[in-house]
């Protein structure tokens, strides 16, 4: 209950937080049309992610990866509306840091229930970069999709030469630590439960 609670209170945040990012005055209106479509395309792919693996597998995204998602959309957000970009230097390195937490948190989560499941056969350092590799991927294509929002509608989001790379590394950053995270997980849980609960 407290998994379908949670997840339906996320959508509908996130459909509130769209509603406002089309509608309030706060930046140019292609700027504004490229946050929401992120948000959007976040959205709409942890709802295909939850689906295929619930319907194939009956595995289910645990909600605290899916808040730790919507925190980073959220944090990008405000970052808009407060203008929290320009006033701090900072910001913007905070909001790819947890966005590379967020998208390799979420991997990692699916990456480890397929795992246990027996679903798929590598290692536990293959499940470990495999994840690791599928967010940094994907942030990789954000930094993409912002030069060409910038080259075809002159949305001005690369700022200036380092933006991307700077972005990349901080990405890294936040996904090297949900590693970490989920190593230290790992040594807790095998200390409670034994070696023999990493395949139950």
């Amino acid at each position: 209950m407290t998994q379908r609670l949670a997840t339906v209170m996320l959508y509908i945040t996130q459909a509130a937080l769209l509603a406002y990012e089309l509608i309030a005055k706060y930046d140019t209106h292609v700027r504004q049309i490229a946050l929401g479509l992120t948000n959007v395309a976040a959205v709409a792919g942890v709802m295909l992610v939850q689906h295929v693996l619930r319907k194939r597998y009956g595995i289910v995204i645990h909600w605290i990866a899916l808040f730790i998602v919507s925190a980073s959309i959220w944090l990008d957000a405000m970052g808009n509306f407060l203008h929290y970009y320009g006033r701090y230097w900072w910001w913007d390195h905070l909001t790819h840091g947890i966005g590379g937490l967020a998208v390799t948190t979420a991997f990692y989560v699916v990456t480890i229930a397929l795992w246990r499941a027996g679903r798929i056969k590598m290692s536990w350092f293959v499940v470990n970069v495999y994840a690791f590799c599928i967010g940094q991927t994907l942030g990789a294509l954000y930094e993409v999709s912002e030069w060409l929002g910038d080259i075809w509608f002159n949305t001005h989001r690369v700022g200036g030469p380092f933006d991307s790379p700077r972005d990349i590394f901080f990405n890294m950053a936040g996904g090297a630590l949900a590693l970490l995270i989920g190593a230290w997980w790992r040594v807790r849980h095998r200390a409670a439960h034994g070696p023999q609960s990493d395949t139950h």
